[in-house]
């Protein structure tokens, strides 16, 4: 699903919009946030 076709989803106020947000860009958005983890603890460390 592209981008367009999500962002109609959510202006239908369609649940389903979550799910394809999750689809397409879980797995990027999670190891984002798993690297900004890892990040913020080393400088925890360090200072």
């Amino acid at each position: 699903m592209d981008d367009n076709q999500i962002i109609n989803l959510f202006f239908q106020r369609d649940e389903d919009a979550i799910k394809a947000v999750d689809d397409k860009y879980g797995a990027r958005l999670n190891a984002l946030a798993a690297n900004m983890m890892w990040i913020s603890g080393i400088k925890r460390t360090i200072m």
